[in-house]
């Protein structure tokens, strides 16, 4: 809205993604166990996702994944309010890396093919997919959530397409709201985590069909 559509917009709010997920990334490092050993091969598939599904852009048209994910999106939101078990409290029984593995290259796929929620899709594959409790999936999609923004951000700087003013004033705000958001949801865990998931689920849905019935 601020900058208008582009890629003028696009890099400069990774400003703001790579403040605001650092920001929270502190929080949850400060507070919980942050699994980097077990979550690097998350890590790595994410990045070799994320160049495979840019390679896509050219052999499926983004307009039907779009409609794809509008379908998923109340998959997504069943499985976040009918699984318990998946926000249940367990002990840490690390799942094998090659689970790790798979689950970043999946969301990496979709993060550099479309990208949207992307954060929010790297929280779920690592419940789903692995054996980490809550808070510790969350500070390692965060953790992820950052190592993606800055290959985006550097690959966009490059480019010359960031806007920094805007995209530093907007990032300081983000981080403010991330710590504090950080610091709630380490408070009240399941309690704050089901919400804010239907919340940016449902937001992902609207915006996904704003931009296909825009294009129709």
């Amino acid at each position: 809205m601020a900058l208008g559509p582009g890629a003028g917009a696009i890099a400069t709010n990774k400003v703001g993604a790579l403040g605001a997920a650092g920001m929270a990334l502190f929080v949850y490092a400060r507070r919980h166990r942050l699994p980097w050993r077990e979550g690097m091969p998350f890590l790595i598939a994410i990045v070799l996702g994320a160049i495979c599904g840019s390679q896509f852009t050219s052999i499926i048209p983004s307009r039907a994944f779009g409609w794809i994910l509008l379908l998923l999106c109340p998959i997504v939101l069943w499985m976040v309010w009918s699984k318990e078990r998946l926000f249940a409290d367990r002990p840490t029984d690390v799942a094998p890396r090659s689970k790790f593995f798979l689950a970043g290259y999946l969301v990496g796929v979709y993060d550099g093919f479309f990208g949207p929620g992307g954060g929010t899709f790297m929280l779920l594959a690592l419940l789903m997919m692995t054996h980490l409790p809550l808070m510790e999936a969350l500070a390692l999609s965060k953790l992820a959530n950052a190592v993606s923004a800055v290959g985006g951000l550097a690959g966009f700087a490059w480019h010359g397409h960031v806007q920094w003013g805007p995209g530093i004033l907007g990032g300081a705000c983000m981080m403010v709201g991330a710590f504090f958001g950080a610091r709630f949801t380490s408070m009240r865990a399941v309690g704050a985590v089901r919400p804010a998931l239907t919340v940016v689920v449902a937001l992902l849905m609207g915006k996904i069909l704003l931009d296909l019935l825009s294009a129709c």
